[in-house]
């Protein structure tokens, strides 16, 4: 973030980025205009002045100005009278935190795997803590958060870093240094004020933020034991796989026991029910063969009574073909609607009547011979 320039809204800062004051700002303007650009009064989010940096590298970022303080002395008090950087109230409230607390820290570095704890290192009383100094480390200028030294010797004992918002490079910090969090210095102070309200002693731990690369030891123990319990689980999973092997193969045999049975079952109940159908197959055929038997005499009987009609109807026929009808004088009579007379009138020879009532007898036979067929047929 920057203040306001000339012609922009006042009271009103404007969020800027680095990468963007190189990319717009920067980019083919000559060196006045470059350091113009640089020069701006830029402020971090707490509103603390700071100042763009371009590193050797053509690398790039803020740097906060350091604001001017007393002379330098031991102890906590000077520590807090002394410059800071103008960095956020979190992360001074943080190095203020470690200041009071420097007789009692307790730093916890962790292993890669983030479970367990590589190393544990307790402040050496009686030490102090300074704030904000100024250092060369690999011929270079740094600026450390936290100092802790013994006052005895005065020797560096630990440098800790405190992170809020960006993290430190550890290869730009001497061996000894650690690297913690902000809210976490401030949650444990908390804790540590509750227990000392109670009368009761405790440290305040550190987390270091630089893991330890070294293998732990711990996690290859926890890997050996699993590895123990997957053998383990392995061996009961292979015996529990041959019961159940076993209590399938008993399964199998006694399926195929009971199949077996249930087969043989079927066949004996198939071969008793193939018998009892040929006999009843036996059966029907005698009593088609009788049914034919009765249906050939009473077809024989038939065929015969109709003969014999047949006969008789043909010697009737025969009778009335051979009786002459005479008129007789003052007679007449009706036949199916036509007067004998009338007959005896008609153009029609006597063979043509006798032919016509040869014809109708014909028929007459036919559907007589066609009822008696179709009622043999139903019996």
């Amino acid at each position: 973030m920057r203040l306001p320039m000339e012609g922009e809204p006042p009271h009103k800062g404007v969020l800027v980025h680095a990468k963007r004051i190189f990319e717009t700002e920067m980019r083919g303007r000559n060196k006045v205009q470059c350091r113009a650009v640089r020069d701006r009064p830029y402020c971090c989010s707490g509103g603390s002045p700071v100042t763009l940096v371009i590193r050797q590298d053509g690398s790039h970022h803020f740097r906060h100005n350091a604001k001017p303080g007393g002379a330098e002395k031991n102890g906590t008090e000077a520590a807090l009278s002394a410059g800071t950087c103008g960095c956020s109230e979190e992360h001074l409230l943080a190095q203020k935190l470690i200041l009071e607390h420097a007789n009692s820290l307790c730093v916890h570095t962790w292993h890669s795997c983030q479970k367990h704890v590589a190393a544990r290192w307790n402040a050496p009383a009686p030490v102090y803590a300074c704030m904000e100094k100024q250092a060369t480390h690999d011929d270079r200028r740094v600026r450390y958060d936290t100092v802790l030294r013994s006052r005895s010797t005065d020797e560096r004992l630990k440098v800790i870093e405190v992170r809020h918002k960006h993290a430190t490079d550890p290869s730009t910090r001497p061996p000894d240094s650690i690297e913690v969090s902000a809210s976490q210095v401030i949650a444990e102070s908390e804790k540590v004020v509750a227990a000392r309200q109670a009368n009761a002693a405790t440290l305040l731990i550190l987390h270091n933020l630089w893991v330890d690369d070294s293998p732990c030891a711990e996690c290859a123990e926890e890997a050996k034991a699993r590895e123990v319990a997957k053998r383990a689980e392995a061996e009961r999973a292979r015996i529990k796989e041959a019961e159940r092997a076993e209590t399938e193969r008993v399964r199998r045999v006694q399926a195929e026991r009971a199949e077996s049975a249930k087969r043989a079952e079927a066949e004996r109940v198939r071969r008793v029910q193939a018998e009892r159908a040929q006999e009843e197959r036996r059966r029907r055929a005698a009593e088609r063969e009788a049914a034919d038997e009765a249906a050939r005499a009473a077809a024989e009987r038939a065929e015969a009574d109709h003969r014999q009609k047949m006969e008789l109807e043909r010697k009737r026929q025969a009778a009335r073909d051979a009786y002459e009808l005479k008129p007789t004088p003052g007679y007449s009579a009706t036949v199916r609607g036509i007067t004998i007379e009338n007959l005896f009138n008609s153009e029609d020879t006597q063979e043509e009547i006798a032919a016509r009532r040869a014809a109708r007898m014909a028929r007459e036979a036919q559907a007589r011979e066609a009822r008696e067929a179709r009622r043999r047929r139903r019996r």
